[in-house]
């Protein structure tokens, strides 16, 4: 079931009191892979490799725009694509924008007050979006420079931060990460469709 985490005996997180405010690390649903998950961008001319119906991808600069630039593409992608409902369109556009401020947060610059000037933009990292149909599902797929993989927390009811892949988890049938061929790493998940 989506959202319900079942936790191999001896790793269950401890349990948190009203007063404790840290957020848990949960892990057990996050499946790490050492390579490309099938269906992937990255395996596409491999043999026997799924074909989609439709496929797309977009780069973007490590900037706080990221985000809302990629939920239009998503927005205009889903569109030419047969067989997606409002409601799967509206969770896949949500599970980008999650999936790329992420992306965003772990390979972002610091520039403290103020914008980056446009040589200091050239030099930031590229963050890479892949969304694929397939007739039974939409796998999306985010690249990133940053070696850390991703963390799907348990957050305070006050925390301002740290829901986005507990949405990713409740959202979609499968998600995880594997390692970029050209460093950093890919986040995945799969969207099933109705």
């Amino acid at each position: 079931m989506p959202g319900h985490h079942q936790y191999p005996e001896g790793l269950r997180p401890p349990a948190a009191s009203p007063d404790r405010r840290e957020a848990i690390a949960i892990t057990a649903n996050v499946r790490p892979l050492s390579q490309p998950v099938p269906g992937s961008v990255l395996r596409a001319r491999m043999t026997g490799s799924p074909r989609p119906l439709i496929d797309g991808r977009l780069h973007l600069s490590a900037m706080d725009s990221a985000p809302y630039w990629a939920r239009q593409y998503t927005r205009r992608f889903l569109a030419h694509c047969g067989g997606i409902t409002q409601g799967t369109a509206e969770a896949a556009q949500l599970l980008v924008s999650e999936l790329i401020t992420n992306a965003t947060r772990a390979s972002a610059r610091d520039f403290p007050g103020r914008e980056p000037s446009y040589s200091e933009r050239a030099g930031l990292s590229v963050i890479g979006l892949s969304l694929r149909h397939f007739p039974d599902g939409l796998l999306i797929e985010v690249s990133d420079s940053s070696l850390e993989p991703p963390v799907l927390v348990d957050a305070d009811h006050n925390a301002e931060t740290g829901r986005g892949l507990m949405l990713v988890d409740a959202l979609s049938r499968e998600w995880g990460y594997f390692p970029a061929p050209d460093g950093g790493k890919v986040v995945y998940c799969l969207v099933s469709l109705p």
